[in-house]
Parts: C-alpha cells; sequence; structure tokens
C-alpha cells in the first residue's frame, strides 16, 4: 500500500501538482519542470508514501507523510518553495506504520484526516484540526475506536457538507464515521449494494 507512487493536484490551480518519491516534488508549469522540495530536515525518515494540498487564498498547506508514520506540514505563501522549511507534527514512535492516505475536509478548511496501514493490529484513523496559519498549531484525536481489527484503509475522504463526518474506503467495503451530538464517535458500514472488495 503505503510505498507505491501517488500524486496530488490543487483543486483551485490548473497544473499544480506534488508527486511523493524521497521527498516531495512539485511542479506549477504543466510539468514542464519538477523541483525537490523537502522535507530536507534531519528528523525526517522517508520515503514520502502521501501528500496532500490545500489552497488558502494566498498560501499553500501541504501535508506529507512518509513509510515510517512520520506527519510534516508546510505552509507558506505562493511563492518559489525551493528549500522552504516544513514542521514535523506528528510520528508514530512505538509502533510505526505507512501513512496510507491523508485528506482535507471539503466542509472544513481546518480539518484533515489521516489513514495508517501497516501491520495487523497498527491501523490508525486519525482527525487533525489546524489552529492558526503562521505558526500553525494542531491537535488530533485517534478516530479509530470500533474499527474492526484487521480492516486496513485504502482511502479516505471528508463529506462535503459535515466535518464531522469522513468516509473510509478498506479491503472489506466503506465505513463512515461520525462525531454524534452526544460526543459519541462510530464507525458503521456503508456497503449496502456494494460488495466487500477493495475500495
Amino acid at each position: 500500500y503505503g510505498s507505491r507512487g501517488y500524486i496530488a493536484h490543487d483543486p483551485d490551480l490548473s497544473g499544480n501538482l506534488l508527486a511523493v518519491g524521497n521527498q516531495v516534488y512539485y511542479t506549477h508549469g504543466g510539468g514542464n519542470k519538477w523541483e525537490g522540495v523537502g522535507p530536507n530536515d534531519t528528523k525526517f525518515t522517508g520515503p514520502v508514501t502521501r501528500v496532500a494540498i490545500q489552497n488558502r487564498g494566498n498560501r499553500f498547506v501541504w501535508v506529507a507523510g512518509t513509510e515510517n508514520g512520520q506527519l510534516w506540514i508546510l505552509n507558506k505563501p505562493h511563492t518559489y518553495l525551493s528549500s522552504k522549511p516544513w514542521k514535523l507534527f506528528f510520528e508514530r514512535d512505538s509502533d510505526p506504520a505507512a501513512v496510507q492516505s491523508i485528506a482535507f475536509s471539503p466542509s472544513d478548511p481546518d480539518v484533515f484526516y489521516v489513514a495508517f496501514t501497516g501491520a495487523s493490529d497498527s491501523e490508525r484513523i486519525y482527525r487533525f484540526k489546524m489552529y492558526g496559519l503562521d505558526p500553525v498549531s494542531l491537535l488530533y484525536d485517534n478516530i479509530t475506536h470500533n474499527l474492526p481489527q484487521y480492516t486496513k484503509p485504502i482511502v479516505i475522504a471528508g463529506d462535503p457538507n459535515d466535518p464531522f463526518v469522513t468516509y473510509l474506503g478498506t479491503e472489506k467495503g466503506v465505513w463512515r464515521w461520525e462525531l454524534h451530538t452526544d460526543a459519541m464517535e462510530k464507525w458503521n458500514p456503508y456497503n449496502t449494494g456494494l460488495p466487500l472488495t477493495n475500495v
């Protein structure tokens, strides 16, 4: 899963793409020129497995995840991005697992979701909330909860109308997570009529 190649596109600016490898690569000229943009920090343990991009007016917010479970964020104005600093904001030291999917919530620009996959007991789903942009601060919740063990995540996506709902594609169909008004969080199967296959 996580070690496969991946690209992400800017949802607002045509021709802006990110690709993963031993670092994040960026093009904004229709693919005529790609540039390695890090992370270059000594704490970085790659390769990068997933990256997500968000356009916040005159700023980029990029989130990159690695094969060893690190999460990095880059928050910069729309300028030439070579050698700009990334910030390590999350690391799974005790049970490292690859970052399999990253998705910004389309209904709350300050929320994004991350799915990790690895050994049979290391699948985890997190919900992150950003506070401020310069500098950025983040809080997170582990929302794995009642998701059955051995349910390997493949892709995650936020609901376009509700920042407290997200969907997870797995090896065994789709699951829906919701934060209820009584603060109870729960995953439910979302598969009526769908074969239990890779999603």
